[in-house]
């Protein structure tokens, strides 16, 4: 819990693909945490220099305030403020406390990576400025040696030393392509559902609901199976708006939706095709369970009491067209005869059942 609250620090109402840089970020900013804070220990107790190890752990309080910098969000600085402090980190171990045979400069490989993951495609400067800057120190500490170092360390300690640089820098770059993948995974279903459902109701929007509601139609022609459909319009819904405000009108529209979901449990496809109007595919439902369904979801939302976020309370009753079939080919057939015998049940008055039977 406490690891995933540090994780989501800053995320909290971004657009999708900004929080998950953020969490990224953050991820980042934590494993490094914990590297800076392995390799302080390494200097305090085990090569017993507690000088160096202090002053690394100052560089470990620094990476950390990176998370204070997202917190506030100050976004864009906490990156920064993260990939000036590990190159500064770096120069200073790889040119002070010891010398480049230790490896520390190859922590710069990580910048421009980092930096063209992390940071948004419309900050390209941010984006060059690290990469040239990283690019250049790496080639300076590669080829300058340090003459007094602070730590003199023997070739096997150089070697160990070396060998944790690689590890740590190939695990982190696994765990940020794994984690990127899972997100680049989590945004495609993202925006699949966004391109299949409204994103008012979360029913299907009007393209796919015909297109999947055309799918069941072809497998009941093909099957010689029954095929039914309803077609939905509140009444008096221009009313509940006007006196009560397109917010909550839009709540009410909802709620709706999950009255209708609450009734489909044997393979029904829900559609939003327009404002107040909903339609339902019945796959298997003769003209008789096909009446029966539209009157228990009559029933159902007359009954209902609707009470808003900011306790406006009303119900509301519906209008259905519905069409029982076996002759047409198309989806946008049975809705235009569903059409039409909604437009008979308005005519009759609010709350209303019309029921065209379609055969060959």
């Amino acid at each position: 819990m406490f690891i995933s609250k540090i994780i989501n620090t800053g995320a909290e109402f971004q657009p999708f693909n900004a929080s998950n840089k953020i969490k990224t970020t953050n991820w980042v900013t934590l494993f490094t945490v914990i590297i800076s804070a392995t390799y302080t220990l390494l200097y305090l107790f085990i090569l017993n220099e507690i000088k160096i190890g202090l002053l690394n752990l100052g560089f470990t309080i620094a990476y950390a305030l990176g998370l204070v910098f997202m917190r506030f969000n100050a976004i864009k600085n906490a990156k920064l403020w993260f990939f000036t402090v590990l190159m500064l980190h770096v120069w200073i171990c790889t040119n002070i406390f010891v010398t480049n045979l230790s490896g520390f400069h190859l922590f710069y490989f990580l910048v421009p990576t980092g930096a063209f993951l992390l940071f948004e495609l419309d900050q390209q400067k941010e984006k060059v400025i690290l990469s040239v800057l990283a690019t250049l120190l790496f080639f300076y500490c590669q080829n300058t040696m340090n003459a007094a170092p602070l730590i003199t360390l023997s070739d096997e300690v150089n070697n160990i030393i070396y060998q944790s640089v690689v590890f740590f820098i190939m695990l982190e770059l696994v765990a940020i392509s794994a984690m990127f993948n899972q997100q680049i995974s989590h945004h495609e279903k993202f925006i699949n559902k966004r391109a299949k459902t409204d994103t008012l109701t979360n029913c299907l929007n009007r393209n796919y609901f015909f297109e999947a509601g055309q799918e069941q139609l072809n497998l009941a022609n093909l099957n010689g199976r029954p095929f039914s459909l309803i077609l939905t319009n509140l009444d008096n819904f221009k009313r509940v708006n006007d006196k009560y405000g397109y917010l909550t009108g839009d709540e009410y529209l909802v709620h709706l939706a999950k009255l209708i979901k609450d009734l489909c449990i044997k393979g029904e496809i829900i559609g939003r095709i327009s404002g107040e109007e909903f339609v339902i595919t019945l796959p298997e439902y003769t003209k008789a369970e096909a009446e029966k369904f539209a009157q228990k979801l009559n029933y159902q939302i007359a009954k209902s009491i609707f009470v808003s976020s900011d306790n406006k309370q009303f119900s509301n009753t519906i209008s259905m067209g519905v069409v029982v079939h076996n002759c047409c080919d198309t989806i946008g057939e049975l809705v235009s005869i569903a059409d039409t015998a909604l437009f008979q049940a308005k005519i009759m008055g609010a709350s209303n059942i019309d029921i065209i039977e379609r055969t060959a």
